[in-house]
């Protein structure tokens, strides 16, 4: 069980990497059929999904997933033979993902009808959120977040290694969801047509070639599980066994209960801990269409959905032969608790308990669990973790400064003064006098031109930065160590760049701090000291200008508060009066995906003409 930490156990890795290997193999076969061919192909397609789902959180959300699922198929990343809707939340109060799955399943069946669903295979994968711990997928979700490795390039016989380097280094980044079809391709050609639920901020690594999914009951959930100590386990949902020494690893196991983050107490009051004092996790899950049918019930008697259901807690509690309607005014896992949520998991509960469906379970073994929902695991992972799996340090990018080796195959190796444990994604860094990235920081996104001296510290999150000179310029850009940093679009052609600390805490209203000051201390004008957090402190100044406009009004913005003298304190209080400044929340409120979505497109297309 791997999460914020990797195993040692070189075996174990390596295992891992010819899992991943094998699956990824399999996943480019699918890349080979086109939706014009794909009859003459059915012996292979009946072993993928009917329809991809992906959810969003509002229209704009949708809109730019439905660019970007474009944009992949036309690339080849993803596979263009089958439909992928994606479905945004409705407007109103937040719904959870359990809200959310309801609605997909009522919306699904009037595109294809109740009677079509019955037979179809469906990959749901929830990617609405704010994703607050993690504000570089905010605006544009964590199912499109860039995995440090690629598709690879299967070598030919009298290709030479450094060719097969070159051709490399010309493939963009996997996302999210192209990880997400990797792990889970196994899974259409071993389960009955129903729902397969799973999330887009985590990656589990196991083998599931020889799984079956195949109960013999209608109405039936089967979730995959991993292994895990109690400590991860208090955090998560644990299964508890019928009978807890009759557990059989990889095969299906019936379970009695299912409970959502317990105390470690009532993990051993329920018998949930193995010979091995591990428990079983909870991480994704299907379900058959008779479950999909009594869910649609509840909908169709309830709806519409106004309240946080969770996919976890509301739809898995019900099952078993010992579940209990204990769970009710648990308020620990929802963002909000209106009066009427119990009574709604009330209903839930007795929709799928007086049904008896089923719950199963499937313990991986060995497997992994990867979450990456904060900024201190995105930077674990992507610069210490994904490495021992073989992934890349550097994909898809340029490199061409004065201080390098002009070396873009370069892969886990320092960089003249670029670490080699430092990940760079889909950048440029050209003709600049100074470059210096230091250790385990992560760069995505960004282009950076003609600086005098461009230094980011140790653990840095950089994304969609800006600067571009024809020659180098006097500007020098430093940004301190465990930063994060990203520039956003907004509506009406303006940005806005966002600066923090990755160890801030962004939702806090009890004296928050900025990079570990007060915000009363920084003496802005716009900030309102009574309520605010981060997040919705009007803290960065808005451009109308430019991406870099942007990115030099925000450092010159806050960088100056930390370090000023008096006089300096009085000629930032002028300049604050001819800025406007707005919130984290304000740039999603009103972000302009579509600006975004350009922005990334042509960057993609100034490296790939840099690589021909």
């Amino acid at each position: 069980m791997m999460e914020l930490g990797f195993e040692n156990d070189i075996d174990l890795l390596n295992q891992y990497q010819t899992i991943q290997s094998r699956k990824t193999k399999d996943y480019k076969q699918f890349l080979q059929i086109k939706d014009e061919n794909k009859n003459q192909h059915s012996n292979i397609t009946s072993s993928f999904w009917d329809v991809i789902v992906i959810t969003a959180i509002d229209s704009l959300q949708k809109e730019y997933y439905e660019q970007v699922l474009k944009e992949k198929m036309n690339q080849n990343q993803i596979p263009s033979f089958i439909p992928y809707v994606v479905i945004s939340d409705p407007i109103g109060e937040k719904i959870g993902c359990g809200g959310s799955t309801l609605y997909v399943l009522k919306t699904l069946s009037t595109i294809f009808s109740e009677d079509k669903i019955k037979n179809m295979k469906i990959l749901l994968l929830h990617a609405g959120g704010y994703s607050k711990r993690l504000p570089n997928h905010s605006t544009t979700g964590k199912i499109f977040a860039s995995i440090p490795c690629t598709l690879g390039v299967d070598k030919q016989k009298e290709e030479k290694e450094e060719e097969k380097e070159e051709e490399e280094s010309k493939l963009q980044a996997c996302s999210m969801l192209e990880i997400k079809l990797i792990i889970l391709i196994d899974i259409p050609k071993r389960m009955k047509p129903g729902v397969f639920l799973a999330c887009s901020d985590d990656i589990e690594l196991f083998e599931s070639n020889e799984m079956s999914f195949n109960s013999s009951e209608d109405g039936t959930f089967i979730a995959l599980s991993q292994p895990g100590t109690l400590d991860i386990g208090v955090g998560h949902g644990v299964f508890i066994l019928d009978d807890v020494n009759q557990y059989k690893p990889n095969q299906l196991n019936s379970c009695r209960k299912f409970i959502h983050k317990p105390s470690k107490e009532k993990m051993r009051n329920e018998n949930a801990i193995l010979s091995n004092g591990l428990v079983l996790m909870d991480s994704c899950y299907y379900f058959d269409h008779k479950v999909t049918s009594i869910l649609l019930n509840y909908y169709n008697e309830n709806n519409p959905i106004n309240c946080e259901i969770d996919a976890y807690s509301d739809f898995l509690q019900p099952l078993g032969k010992d579940a209990e309607p204990n769970y009710f005014q648990v308020k620990s896992n929802v963002t909000k608790f209106l009066p009427h949520l119990p009574k709604e998991r009330e209903k839930i509960y007795n929709f799928l308990n007086s049904s008896n469906c089923k719950l199963d379970m499937i313990p991986m073994s060995p497997s992994a669990f990867i979450h990456i929902g904060t900024c201190h695991e995105y930077i674990e992972h992507f610069t210490i973790n994904f490495p021992k799996l073989g992934f890349k340090n550097l994909i898809f990018s340029e490199i061409n400064n004065n201080n390098n080796n002009n070396n873009n195959n370069n892969n886990n190796k320092s960089i003249g003064n670029i670490s080699g444990n430092s990940v760079i994604l889909h950048s440029i860094l050209s003709n600049n006098l100074n470059t210096i990235i230091n250790d385990n920081s992560v760069i995505e996104y960004c282009n950076f031109k003609g600086i005098n001296k461009l230094s980011i510290g140790n653990r840095c999150i950089v994304s969609d930065l800006e600067f571009e000179n024809y020659e180098v310029s006097n500007v020098s850009i430093e940004i301190p160590s465990n930063s994060f940093i990203q520039t956003l679009s907004i509506s009406d052609n303006r940005y806005v760049t966002i600066f923090f600390g990755i160890n801030d805490d962004l939702k806090s209203t009890t004296n928050p701090k900025l990079f570990g000051i007060p915000l009363n201390e920084y003496k802005i004008n716009s900030i309102n000291n009574d309520n605010n957090s981060l997040w919705n402190a009007q803290l960065f100044p808005i451009s109308n200008v430019s991406p870099k406009d942007s990115l030099l009004k925000t450092l010159n913005h806050l960088q100056s508060k930390q370090q000023q003298q008096q006089q300096q304190q009085q000629q930032q209080q002028q300049q604050q009066q001819q800025l406007s400044y707005y919130s984290i929340e304000q740039c999603l409120n009103e972000k302009d995906l579509s600006k975004q979505f350009i922005r990334r497109s042509n960057l993609t297309k100034e490296i790939l003409n840099l690589k021909k």
